[in-house]
């Protein structure tokens, strides 16, 4: 299904970049979301005044432990 392709997808991509993950933003989520067991980080959540969206972040710690942050 479509979930089986996403993680191909994101598997081929990160492979091309050599990259253990990837964030990405341009579509907005109502929450930081991580997706593909955490290879690809969704973290467009709208936070200027047109969007309303909270303010959230997404901390990175060692490139290990990853942490949403939220007002």
């Amino acid at each position: 299904g479509s979930e089986r392709l996403a993680y191909a997808l994101a598997d081929e991509s990160l492979g091309v970049l050599g990259a253990r993950r990837m964030i990405v933003a341009h579509t907005v989520q109502k929450v930081i979301t991580p997706r593909c067991d955490g290879k690809i980080w969704a973290v467009d959540v709208g936070i200027s005044r047109y969007y309303g969206g909270a303010l959230q972040v997404l901390e990175i710690l060692d490139g290990k432990e990853f942490k949403v942050l939220r007002e």
